[in-house]
Order: C-alpha cells, then sequence, then structure tokens
C-alpha cells in the first residue's frame, strides 16, 4: 500500500516544494541571460530517452547569439 500511495504522495510534495524554492533562482538566471544578450533566455535541445524515444529538453541558454555555429 505504501509503495502506491504514500511513496507518490511524498513524490508530489516533495517536487512541489521543489518547484517553488528553484523558481525564483531560474527567474533571476533566465533575466540575467536576458539583459545580457537579447533573444530567448531558454533554448530546446532534441535528446534520445529510453527505448530510443526522442523528447524535447528546454535549457538556458549559455553562448551569445552573435557567436558563429561553425567554429568547434
Amino acid at each position: 500500500m505504501y509503495r502506491h500511495f504514500g511513496k507518490r504522495m511524498i513524490d508530489m510534495i516533495l517536487s512541489g516544494i521543489g518547484i517553488v524554492v528553484f523558481a525564483v533562482p531560474m527567474f533571476v538566471i533566465a533575466l540575467l541571460i536576458k539583459v545580457s544578450d537579447p533573444g530567448p533566455a531558454l533554448f530546446r535541445q532534441k535528446r534520445v530517452g529510453i527505448h530510443k524515444k526522442h523528447f524535447m529538453l528546454l535549457k538556458f541558454r549559455s553562448m551569445k547569439l552573435s557567436t558563429p555555429h561553425d567554429i568547434p
């Protein structure tokens, strides 16, 4: 019974707390990225997950938009 209901409830409570706690720092980071360089603060990247299923991942942008794309 614990495995089904208790663990699920603990997971939901802790993830809710984590979202609330980390929302402010993520907002500050996004604001700093936006101020330092125009353009989106986040970008999407396609990744391969379990059973070779693709999913989209959101990441904070760390490179400037003016960076050449053909330089390693």
